[in-house]
């Protein structure tokens, strides 16, 4: 059991792929939120022992170590270190994991960790010509997906996209499509009623965008993505094809699949010993977690990563081999 508790947390509003802050530089979206965390919970920023986000893509604005340029940008010392972790879709968890784990091991006392993303800023990247004077240039989109890829891996493991893989999952487990519509249109409304009781106010922190030198920055300070009008009715209507994902069917993919986003989210952790630092009382939410990785890596499924003491639930971040395809 890991010990170290989650004092207190923030993130930004999820935006759309293109969508509301699409404007906004990741390493400034981490950093305001990080900001933001700080002067909630008062924690002085010489404090933090460390500063660990977890980041997909890291090939554009992100690149260079996003959580340590991120901290700069919000005012923390420079004596405060900063890294970055990559897990792909479980970045940020890891990196929460990694904040635990440097707890329990005497390591420090309080930490920030979440993670940042901003699909919607992913660039284009150009590999360099493998000859003198070559005239082959390879573009590739770094908003989903692997990019420059190795043909080994291709040729072992697959190169499947996250909206393949989510179909992987559904294989694996038998799921039908009219189970996963339902399910998706149950997770709409689930979300319009927390939202409607207001569940999501204390966690989001409004992001200010610049709209122009004559007019007041625009607060975004509701998600985006979710679509509380869909129906399983309208969801059972759309394109059941699985194919290479494309940047004009990423509505379409998302209602179903998930989500392309841009946000940010941290949180404050401490070590048991240290309840009343600063008069911040935990949560009551410990962190326990574990991988399993099997013989071949063919698909990621993910679950909860912190629960409450008696730990009911734990993170399983698990593979397929390919053996049972």
């Amino acid at each position: 059991m890991l010990n170290a508790y989650i004092y207190d947390g923030l993130r930004s509003p999820f935006g759309r792929h293109a969508g509301e802050l699409a404007s906004i530089r990741p390493d400034d979206l981490a950093a305001t939120v990080i900001q933001k965390l700080l002067e909630k919970t008062g924690v002085p920023g010489a404090d933090i022992e460390d500063v660990i986000l977890g980041d997909t893509n890291q090939a554009g604005e992100d690149s260079r170590n996003v959580a340590r340029n991120a901290l700069l940008l919000a005012g923390l010392p420079v004596t405060v270190p900063g890294q970055t972790v990559n897990r792909l879709c479980a970045s940020g968890l890891g990196a929460v994991i990694d904040s635990a784990r440097a707890i329990t091991c005497g390591e420090g006392e309080l930490y920030i960790a979440g993670g940042v993303e901003s699909m919607s800023r992913a660039p284009f990247v150009m590999g360099k010509a493998e000859s003198a004077y070559s005239r082959d240039a390879k573009i590739y989109d770094t908003t989903i997906g692997s990019r420059f890829p190795n043909k080994k891996i291709i040729a072992q493991y697959g190169g499947h996209s996250m909206p393949e893989t989510g179909d992987n999952v559904a294989a694996d487990f038998g799921i039908s499509r009219e189970q996963a519509d339902f399910f998706a249109a149950q997770s709409q409304a689930k979300y319009q009623k927390a939202k409607e009781e207001g569940f999501f106010a204390d966690e989001i922190t409004p992001i200010e965008v610049f709209q122009g030198k004559k007019l007041p920055p625009k607060l975004v300070s509701e998600d985006e993505h979710p679509r509380p009008s869909s129906t399983v009715e309208a969801l059972t209507k759309l394109n059941t094809k699985i194919k290479a994902f494309r940047i004009k069917d990423a509505e379409e993919e998302e209602e179903r699949y998930g989500l392309l986003d841009s946000g940010a989210t941290h949180s404050v952790r401490e070590v048991q010993e240290k309840e009343e630092y600063h008069t911040l009382i935990p949560t009551d939410v410990q962190v326990a977690f574990s991988s399993e990785v099997k013989t071949k890596l063919f698909m990621t499924k993910l679950g909860t990563i912190v629960g409450p003491k008696g730990m009911e639930t734990i993170t399983e971040t698990r593979a397929r081999s390919t053996e049972d395809r």
